[in-house]
């Protein structure tokens, strides 16, 4: 019996464009693991020159990366300062620790405030690409650092001595990986800030003997400073409380602190309020002290904070009693001659 020979009618099909599909997204999702990776460092760094080395040691593999520079726009405006660099010999460090801006790619990035891309055949031919040339690279981008304002933070730049050039794409990822670096920055910049503030305003405390202390009515937290604690005569390990500072409080005024800290709590509190009172320091000192504090309430015009000021006024009072005993003795005086005078024999 004849076997009956069938045609086979598979039709080939051309896959790449589904595996490129099927790449984009697997390359998209790598990246953004890679990006939440990058910010979680980042946010978790606990300085500022930390920064342009966490973000190349989790961006190096992926751009085929060997030399990163991380510049840092100094205050003047006119100079990119070092933060961090790899890939550089120990006879190029010294000349990389400083750029004018507009000078080789770096200053021209920051400078033009736009990222700057050049592959193989631009560093090799373009004047600014000098020192890219004597390190080797053939690929190179950079991305300036910007802040919310606008202004230029620094930059950020990665080159390859293996690649002949970065993608566009590759480009504009390095760009948001630049963006949260530069948000980094500017976290780091505010703190900076707010930590000389506080600095400054410590000194000035300081130097005018006063503390100051902070009371929250919602969560009924109360802060001193510690300045403040010395003042009150109470230890660092002490909790700050309404009723550690009443013990302090010499008896006989204990009830017009009484009144003052309840009128402060109450809806009608505002302006700034002031108060003398005496206490009583562990050595058995009696010191006077000066309150004045201003009560910050919410739309209700409910109480939601209390912020003071409180200096050493015992100097003062001592001179003011020192004045009304002299005053006094002058009073005395006068009226006791004045008396003896209405006994003087007229002629």
């Amino acid at each position: 019996m004849a076997m009956a020979l069938h045609e086979d009618k598979r039709v080939p099909f051309d896959i790449s464009e589904r595996r490129r599909a099927e790449d984009a997204v697997r390359m998209h999702a790598e990246r953004q693991a890679l990006l939440l990776e990058v910010t979680s460092d980042l946010i978790r760094a606990s300085e500022r020159r930390e920064l342009g080395r966490v973000t190349f040691e989790h961006i190096s593999s992926a751009f085929g990366a060997d030399i990163c520079f991380n510049y840092r726009l100094d205050p003047t405006g006119h100079y990119l300062r070092l933060e961090f660099a790899r890939g550089i010999p120990p006879d190029k460090q010294v000349a990389a620790q400083s750029l004018q801006v507009g000078q080789a790619f770096c200053g021209t990035a920051a400078g033009g405030c736009q990222a700057l891309v050049a592959d193989k055949q631009r560093i090799a031919s373009d004047p600014k690409g000098a020192f890219m040339r004597d390190l080797g690279a053939m690929a190179y981008a950079c991305h300036p650092l910007m802040a919310a304002d606008g202004r230029v933070l620094g930059t950020f730049s990665v080159a390859s001595t293996t690649r002949e050039g970065f993608t566009e794409d590759e480009v504009v990822w390095l760009g948001t990986i630049t963006n949260f670096l530069a948000q980094a920055w500017e976290r780091f910049e505010a703190e900076q800030g707010l930590r000389k503030s506080e600095e400054r305003l410590r000194l000035s405390q300081e130097a005018a003997d006063l503390g100051h202390w902070d009371y929250d009515f919602a969560g009924r937290t109360l802060v001193w400073s510690e300045q403040t604690r010395k003042l009150l005569g109470v230890e660092a390990a002490e909790p700050a409380s309404t009723a550690l500072l009443l013990s302090r409080v010499h008896p006989q005024d204990r009830p017009r602190v009484e009144e003052h800290i309840a009128h402060g709590s109450r809806p009608d509190s505002d302006g700034v309020r002031h108060l003398e009172f005496r206490v009583g320091m562990p050595s058995g000192v009696v010191r006077w002290l000066e309150d004045q504090h201003r009560v910050e309430t919410n739309a209700a015009g409910m109480p939601v904070r209390a912020i003071g000021v409180i200096r050493d006024i015992t100097a003062h009072k001592n001179a003011e009693e020192v004045q009304a005993r002299l005053a006094a003795i002058v009073t005395s005086s006068a009226a006791s001659t004045i008396t003896e005078m209405s006994y003087l024999p007229y002629e």
